[in-house]
C-alpha cells in the first residue's frame, strides 16, 4: 500500500504522511506499523518524523525456539523433558512462533502424540514437522531441498576429501561454535565447488541436507536469470533474503559461472547487466553476518565447471573464502568404490553373481564420471531385466555390465579432460600469490620480493624462471609465461613454509589451498602424454641427466594388467638412486609418463644437485664484481655472498695444507695479480679435485673467447670465463672466479669455527 507506484497509491501515501505528521503534535499516540517487505516501502516514510526507528524482527534462533516450544507445551499441558524440547529446536531451524505454534496445534489434537512425546518418541512429531515447513519456506525464490529429497554422504562413492572440506566449513561452525570462537576464525561465508561436470558437485550439496539440520536452498542461475531491467537484480535479493529468514541455511547456486562471469574489456561497451548483477550479488555476499555461536548464519555453495571464468572479486576474502575442487574418478580403486555405492544403495542393492564383477568394470570404465558409472550401473540391471528378469528373479552378470558398456559412452573426452586441466591450472595459478601474501602478512613479514632469472628457449616457446624471498626463505618457480613462472615460484615459498611452520598444518582449510586432492599444476604436466605428443620428456629426462653428470636412465616394464583391448602398462624410469613409474595404455605412453614424471622431481631437487646452472649462476653474480666481493665480505654467520652459494658446497671435504693456507691468507689485490690457473693446479692437486677447462670453439655475441671450467668435487661445479685477448686470458678469468668461489667458503667456515682435517 505504501509504494506509491500507482495513482490511486500516491493519494493513499500522501494522505497517509500528512497524518502521520500532524501525529507528532499529539503526545501520546503512537503509530507502529508492521511488514514482511521492508524494500516496497516508500523511502518518504523513513524520513523525518514519521516512521523514526526500524526494528527488524527475524527468526528465532535456536535458543529462542527453545523457550517457544516451552510456552506452547505449557499452555497444552504437555510434559515434554528438556532434551527433547532441545532435539525439536534442532529440527526447526527457520521456525516462527507461528509455524511452532501450528504444529503443536496439531499434535494437541492428536492424543497419541502428546502420550508419544511424553515417552520420549518423536516418529509421529518428526512426520508432522515434514508435513508442515517453516512458512518462509513455502513459496519464493529458489527451491527447498527437504531430507526426502536428499541423500546421504554415505551414498557418495569417494570424494572422501571433498566431504571433510564440506563438513569443515558447513557443519564445524555450527557444531563446534566456541572452538572458532576460541581460536578466531571466522566461519566461511562462501564455498565454491569446480571440477567437471559429473562428478557429484550437486550431489555433495544434496547430502547436507540429510546430515546437518539445516535449511537448503538451491536456485540455477538460469532461475534467476530475467531479460527485463533490474528483475535479475530483484530475484538475487529475494533469494538471499529467503535464505537470511531460515538461517542456519545453506544458500547453492549452480553453473554460477553464467550469472556473474569474469569482468573484460569486450564488455565494458555493453549496458551494464552483467556489473549490475555482479554488483548485486557482491552486495549481499558482503552482508551475511554468521553468528554460529547461536546457530545463526547462511553458508553460500555455488559450483561450476569453469572456474576460471569467475570473476575474482568473488573469490576475495570474506566472499568465497574457500575453493574446493571434485575431481573425476581417475584411479581404479575410485571407480570401484563409486560402483560399489551405488549397487549397494541402503534402498536398494542390486543383487550382483560375482562381487569380483565391480573390479573388472572399475577397469574398462577410464574417463567415466561419477554420473557416468550410475548410468552404466542403471544401464546393467535393465539389461538384466530385459533378458530374463521379468520370468525369475536373478542376479546381474558380467554380461549385462558389457551389455552397458556398449550402450554408455564416457561423457568426458580426452579433450575435455584437458580443457578441464588448462581452466583449473588457470584457476590455481591465480591464487597462490595471494594466498602467500595473506600468510606472510599474517606472520608480520610484509615485503615480497620477485626477481626474474632467467629467459630460455626458443621464441616461440620461452621459458622463464623467477626468484622469490621473503627475506627468511628462497624459492624457484618456471613457467612458459612470467605471470606461470611466478606462481610458480610463489606455491613453491607456499611449500616451504609449510614445512618450516608445522603448526600451520593444523589449518585443514590453509593446508588446501595449497594442494588440493593433488597437485594440479603437476597434473597437467605429467597426465597429457599420447602417442603423437610433440613433448619428448625422454629427450629432456636425458639432457638434465646429463648436466647434473648422473648416469643416464634406465627403463624397466614392470606389470600389465588390464583386458587385451584395454591394456594398462606400469614402466619405471630408474637414474642412479631416484625411480618414478609411469601407468599408461602402451608402453611408449607409459615410459613418456615415467620419464617426465622423474624429469619433475629432478627440477624440483635441482637447487641441490644442480652443477652448471645453479653454481655457475650463482657465483657468476657475484664474482663479476670481482675483487671488490672479497673485501665486502662481513664477520658474520650471515655473510649475503655465501648464502647464495648451493647448500651443497658449504660442506666440501677440504683438509688443511700449504696450499689450503694460502689461498685463505691471500687479499683480493694478491689474488687478482696472482696466475690463477697454477694457484688453482695446487690447490685442486692438494685437495684431491680434478679441473678441466673446456674452449668454446665460437666466439660470443661480442666478439669474446669464452671457456668453462668444470672442477669435480663431490659433483661438479662450473665456472665461466671470458677474454677479448685469448682463451688463456679467458681461462685465466674462470681460475679466478673458482678461487673466489673457494675463497668464500674458506672464509665462511673461519667464521662459522668449521674445523677441518
Amino acid at each position: 500500500m505504501l509504494n506509491g507506484k500507482s495513482s490511486n497509491a500516491k493519494r493513499i501515501c500522501a494522505q497517509i504522511q500528512d497524518c502521520l505528521t500532524s501525529v507528532k503534535n499529539c503526545c501520546r499516540l503512537i503509530v507502529i506499523a508492521t511488514t514482511s517487505m521492508p524494500h516496497l516501502i516508500d523511502a518518504s516514510f523513513k524520513q523525518g518524523s514519521r516512521f523514526s526507528y526500524e526494528i527488524y524482527i527475524g527468526v528465532p534462533s535456536e535458543k529462542e525456539r527453545i523457550k517457544l516450544i516451552q510456552g506452547f507445551c505449557g499452555i497444552l499441558n504437555i510434559n515434554v523433558k528438556s532434551n527433547i524440547v532441545s532435539y525439536l529446536a534442532k529440527l526447526t531451524p527457520g521456525y516462527t512462533a507461528a509455524d511452532l505454534e501450528l504444529i503443536f496445534k496439531e499434535i494437541h489434537n492428536e492424543s497419541n502424540l502428546i502420550s508419544e512425546l511424553e515417552m520420549g518418541i518423536l516418529s509421529g512429531t518428526i512426520l508432522l514437522i515434514a508435513k508442515y515447513p517453516a512458512s518462509s519456506l513455502r513459496s519464493g525464490i529458489g527451491q527447498v531441498i527437504t531430507k526426502s529429497e536428499s541423500c546421504s554422504a554415505t551414498t557418495l562413492g569417494g570424494l572422501t576429501n571433498v566431504k571433510l572440506m564440506l563438513d569443515i566449513c558447513i557443519k564445524w561452525p555450527l557444531v563446534h561454535p566456541k572452538a572458532f570462537k576460541y581460536f578466531a576464525v571466522p566461519p566461511p561465508k562462501g564455498v565454491l565447488l569446480y571440477g567437471p561436470p559429473g562428478c557429484g558437485k550437486t550431489s555433495l550439496v544434496r547430502s547436507i541436507a540429510s546430515s546437518a539440520n539445516l535449511n537448503v536452498l538451491t536456485a540455477m542461475a538460469a532461475e534467476l536469470y530475467s531479460p527485463y531491467l533490474g528483475v535479475t537484480e530483484a530475484n538475487i535479493s529475494q533469494l538471499f533474503q529467503r535464505a537470511r529468514a531460515n538461517v542456519p541455511a545453506v544458500l547453492f547456486i549452480d553453473e554460477i559461472d553464467s550469472l556473474v562471469s569474469c569482468r573484460s574489456e569486450e564488455k565494458k561497451g555493453s549496458s551494464g547487466f552483467d556489473d549490475r548483477v555482479l554488483s548485486t550479488f557482491l552486495i549481499e555476499m558482503d552482508g551475511i553476518t554468521n553468528d554460529t555461536e547461536h546457530g545463526q548464519g547462511v553458508v553460500v555453495v555455488a559450483a561450476t565447471n569453469r572456474p576460471d571464468n569467475i570473476d575474482t572479486a568473488l573469490l576475495r576474502p570474506g566472499r568465497f573464502d574457500r575453493q574446493i575442487y571434485v575431481p573425476p574418478p581417475q584411479t581404479i580403486e575410485e571407480r570401484f568404490n563409486i560402483l560399489h555405492t551405488i549397487v549397494n544403495n541402503p534402498e536398494q542393492s542390486m543383487p550382483l553373481s560375482d562381487s569380483s564383477i565391480l573390479n573388472e568394470v572399475a577397469l574398462m570404465t577410464d574417463r567415466f564420471s561419477a554420473a557416468d558409472l550410475t548410468s552404466v550401473v542403471k544401464e546393467a540391471g535393465l539389461s538384466c531385466l530385459t533378458k530374463d528378469g521379468l520370468k525369475t528373479f536373478t542376479t546381474v552378470k558380467k554380461e549385462h555390465f558389457e551389455d552397458a558398456l556398449a550402450n554408455v559412452k564416457p561423457s568426458l573426452s580426452e579433450e575435455q579432460i584437458l580443457w578441464q586441466e588448462i581452466c583449473i591450472t588457470t584457476f590455481l595459478l591465480d591464487k597462490k600469490i595471494t594466498l602467500l601474501q595473506d600468510i606472510l602478512n599474517k606472520q608480520g613479514v610484509r615485503t615480497v620480493q620477485y626477481e626474474l632469472l632467467q629467459i630460455e628457449g626458443a621464441v616461440s616457446a620461452p621459458s622463464f624462471q623467477y626468484r622469490v624471498t621473503d627475506g627468511r626463505f628462497v624459492a624457484y618457480g618456471q613457467g612458459k609465461s612470467k605471470k606461470e613462472a611466478k606462481q610458480h615460484a610463489a606455491k613453491a615459498l607456499l611449500r616451504i613454509i609449510l614445512k618450516e611452520f608445522p603448526e600451520l598444518c593444523s589449518d585443514p582449510l590453509f593446508v588446501s589451498q595449497i594442494d588440493f586432492t593433488s597437485d594440479l599444476n603437476d597434473t597437467f604436466e605429467t597426465m597429457n602424454f599420447g602417442d603423437n605428443d610433440e613433448r619428448n620428456p625422454i629427450g629432456m629426462l636425458q639432457e638434465l641427466c646429463t648436466s647434473l653428470h648422473l648416469p643416464p636412465p634406465v627403463y624397466i616394464t614392470e606389470c600389465e594388467d588390464g583386458l587385451p583391448h584395454q591394456r594398462l602398462f606400469t614402466v619405471s624410469c630408474n637414474v642412479s638412486d631416484y625411480k618414478e613409474t609411469g601407468i599408461g595404455k602402451s608402453k611408449k605412453i607409459a615410459k613418456r609418463l615415467a620419464a617426465n614424471n622423474l624429469y619433475l622431481m629432478l627440477k624440483s631437487i635441482q637447487a641441490d644437485l644442480s652443477l652448471n646452472s645453479k653454481a655457475a649462476e650463482n657465483v657468476d653474480d657475484f664474482v663479476r664484481q670481482q675483487s671488490s666481493n672479497l673485501s665486502g665480505l662481513k664477520n658474520s654467520k650471515s655473510t649475503s655472498q655465501f648464502y647464495r652459494l648451493p647448500e651443497i658446497h658449504r660442506h666440501l671435504p677440504l683438509t688443511d695444507g700449504p696450499c689450503y693456507n694460502d689461498l685463505k691468507q691471500m687479499d683480493d689485490e694478491q689474488m687478482y695479480s696472482c696466475n690463477a690457473k697454477l694457484v688453482l693446479d695446487s690447490f685442486t692437486a692438494e685437495q684431491g679435485l680434478k679441473a678441466e677447462f673446456i674452449d668454446f670453439e665460437e666466439l660470443s655475441s661480442t666478439g669474446k673467447y669464452q671457456t668453462s671450467l668444470q672442477v669435480s668435487t663431490p659433483i661438479t661445479v662450473a665456472f665461466h670465463g671470458e677474454s677479448t685477448i685469448s682463451y688463456e686470458e679467458a681461462q685465466q678469468d674462470a681460475a679466478y672466479r673458482s678461487l673466489v668461489f673457494f675463497k668464500c667458503i674458506l672464509k665462511n667456515r673461519a667464521l662459522n669455527g668449521v674445523q677441518v682435517t
